[in-house]
């Protein structure tokens, strides 16, 4: 009988047998053990963990099943279709949203970079020291407080992208 995660998730021990998609059991196959992979048969070699909507098919019925499950799952004739989906789309925009706040801390931390290149290449220029080639310390006295800022800064901007 086909269920339908309802609960925030639905946990399968060691040697539990469930007939999955295609999809859940490459995403699941370190973990599972291919019983006869055209009709989806598998079987746990580990705890699995299945999220809220998915759908599990278990060879046990509804009054039987454990009391953990039992209170996490539904079976899926029962639950409406678009209330799959909008658990399923509530989830989607946290992703989204969270992409876009990284988007958008790398956008400032490359405007940070870009800041301080500029205010290091115009410190250097109003001191009259070179661009090519590294200063002395004498030199970095005078621009110390941008070179700090664009070690930083790249530092930062170096973390962010895993260089």
């Amino acid at each position: 009988m086909k269920y339908t995660v309802t609960g925030r998730f639905a946990e399968f021990g060691v040697g539990q047998q469930l007939r999955l998609a295609a999809q859940q059991i490459d995403a699941r196959r370190h973990a599972l053990e291919i019983i006869d992979k055209a009709k989806g048969s598998v079987s746990a070699i580990a705890l699995l963990y299945f999220k809220q909507g998915e759908e599990v098919d278990l060879a046990v019925k509804p009054e039987d099943l454990p009391r953990h499950l039992a209170t996490n799952l539904t079976p899926s004739s029962k639950v409406p279709a678009e209330q799959k989906q909008q658990r399923t789309a509530a989830r989607k925009p946290e992703v989204a949203s969270a992409n876009d706040a990284a988007v958008d801390d790398l956008d400032a931390l490359e405007a940070r970079l870009d800041g301080a290149e500029k205010a290091y290449a115009e410190a250097l220029q109003k001191q009259g020291l070179p661009d090519d080639r590294d200063l002395t310390d004498e030199e970095r006295g005078h621009v110390v407080s941008e070179a700090d800022e664009l070690a930083a800064a790249k530092a930062a901007y170096d973390e962010a992208v895993g260089a």
